[in-house]
């Protein structure tokens, strides 16, 4: 929609941001900020008492990630795994499940031995009942927030003045304050090297 002009903004992923760039002639504009937060985190849960205990007992598992463009959900941590020599599509059996409430939820079930989820979707969980089955193995790098982006053909005037607007009234979203900070290119530098790493290896067949 922002590329065909049907939109003016739009707030999207930092690594959606990323994959679109070039392609959509794409500006950042502002970054978000949840509290004192500029950036998020994927988390690696299994069950507790269950066969994983660590992330190195992963090889030979089922793991669950979220979706094969999901920054939290697949890319960071596909990319922590590399680092720990474990490459998750030879070394156990992967499958996507949608959205990170499924990976929670299945890994309840027994239905996978490991998952990925975004760390807010487990914390957002208040029952001690269910926390008290899930444990922690780790959790991947920061992950920038997400960024309204423009076109480049967006007149400076405009795209200033959205950016003084956002600033000046930020919303109530969740218990926590968000506001906005301005964003630039260098902002999602960390997030391409990621990205292009995981490519890499995928290309490799690695």
């Amino acid at each position: 929609a922002l590329a065909r002009g049907n939109v003016d903004f739009a707030w999207i992923s930092s690594a959606a941001y990323l994959r679109r760039r070039d392609k959509d002639h794409l500006l950042p504009v502002a970054k978000t900020k949840f509290g004192q937060s500029t950036s998020y985190r994927g988390v690696f849960i299994a069950r507790n008492g269950g066969k994983i205990q660590g992330l190195e007992d992963i090889k030979g598992s089922t793991i669950g990630f979220v979706d094969p463009q999901s920054a939290s959900g697949y890319i960071y941590p596909l990319y922590l795994l590399h680092q720990l020599k474990i490459h998750a599509h030879k070394d156990a059996n992967v499958v996507f499940l949608g959205n990170h409430d499924n990976v929670v939820r299945a890994v309840l079930a027994g239905k996978i031995d490991a998952g990925v989820c975004l760390e807010d979707t487990l914390n957002s969980i208040r029952d001690p009942r269910i926390t008290s089955q899930l444990i922690v193995l780790g959790k991947t790098h920061k992950i920038p927030s997400d960024v309204i982006v423009c076109r480049q053909d967006m007149p400076i005037n405009l795209r200033d003045s959205f950016l003084a607007a956002l600033q000046k009234a930020p919303t109530q979203l969740t218990p926590e304050s968000l506001t906005f900070l301005p964003a630039t290119n260098e902002d999602f530098d960390s997030v391409q090297a990621v990205m292009s790493f995981i490519e890499n290896s995928m290309r490799r067949g690695r």
